[in-house]
């Protein structure tokens, strides 16, 4: 995730964080599951495609739930 440009958020070890200029990019980790969220979708595609290289990996679309939670 370092390699990528986003940090550690100091307060949950499973969430990684990228802002610059107004643009977010969240990562949520847990075990073998990954949410990614962000306000700029190419940012988003190029974290993706990054990651992909380096894990294998399927993008399941937008979420229904994410751990037993519903997401709306």
């Amino acid at each position: 995730m370092k390699d990528l440009g986003l940090e550690n958020f100091i307060h949950d070890p499973c969430l990684y964080t990228w802002r610059k200029e107004g643009q977010v990019v969240a990562i949520l980790l847990y075990v073998d599951d990954i949410l990614t969220m962000s306000n700029n979708v190419e940012k988003l595609k190029v974290v993706k495609t990054r990651l992909s290289q380096v894990f294998e990996m399927k993008d399941l679309g937008e979420p229904d739930n994410f751990l037993g939670m519903k997401i709306s």
